[in-house]
């Protein structure tokens, strides 16, 4: 049974009061002292003090010595990062359709979170095998086609600092073979591996020069149909949309838009 948590009461006593400290300080023009909020707010120092210094700490507000407290730019870069990620689909999702009508496969937006790769977007294969990919799903990224793909933009000290996150839960000789595949990518400009499903291929292909997101395009080729591209046809089609996205998104045209 799902729960209605519209009609259940939980209490989260300094997770509220932390709200309405970032509530009360959006709404004012000047930094005020700590007894100044704490009056405000109708709530007593020592109740406020302890979390007023984690959101300092975590930059949420900001302390000036000779005026006070005021909110700090954090959360507008986060509803700036919202705004900037719904950029890139929009303008990404035509160039992803034109392919899937092209090829007659699908078409997926990846994007790098953490040590995951996370579906953002996806299109619809074309021919009677309803073929898709789950917006939202998450995969590690060493074990997905997209997650070598959006590696391959890395330069050399960004790639080594990533990778030695992984090794931390991956043995050497995985860590090696999946070295291997970025390398390849670089040259080729695409990664295919066969998928447990038969006759099943995922390719992925890097768009290379997002300034938005690590990003990569992946669909998932099947063979058999009169309405889908050939193999080799599919990965130049994949390729040359990674291309025209990562030509399209410059911060002359997003710049309103981490």
């Amino acid at each position: 049974m799902i729960k209605d948590h519209n009609n259940v009461n939980y209490s989260a006593p300094s997770l509220n009061k932390a709200l309405d400290i970032l509530e009360f300080l959006a709404t004012e023009k000047k930094p005020l002292g700590l007894t100044d909020i704490a009056i405000q707010l109708r709530k007593s120092v020592g109740e406020i003090y302890r979390i007023m210094v984690v959101l300092e700490k975590r930059h949420y507000i900001k302390f000036e010595q000779n005026s006070g407290y005021s909110l700090h730019k954090k959360p507008l870069s986060i509803k700036s990062s919202k705004l900037k990620r719904e950029n890139f689909i929009e303008s990404t999702l035509p160039l992803m359709q034109n392919f899937s009508r092209k090829t007659g496969h699908l078409c997926a937006l990846e994007i790098l979170s953490g040590t995951e790769v996370v579906t953002v977007a996806c299109t619809k294969n074309i021919g009677r095998y309803d073929l898709s990919i789950k917006i939202g799903r998450r995969q590690p990224v060493m074990q997905s086609a997209a997650g070598a793909a959006l590696l391959a933009v890395f330069d050399g000290h960004a790639l080594n600092n990533f990778i030695d996150q992984l090794r931390a839960y991956s043995s050497a000789r995985s860590i090696e073979y999946f070295i291997e595949k970025i390398e390849r990518i670089k040259t080729e400009k695409f990664y295919s591996r066969k998928l447990s499903i038969p006759d099943i291929q995922e390719i992925a292909t890097p768009i290379a020069n997002s300034i938005n997101e690590y990003a990569a395009l992946s669909t998932l080729y099947f063979p058999n149909g009169s309405t889908h591209s050939p193999y080799e046809q599919t990965i130049s089609a994949l390729i040359e949309a990674s291309v025209l996205i990562g030509e399209y998104d410059d911060p002359h045209e997003m710049m309103y838009c981490n």
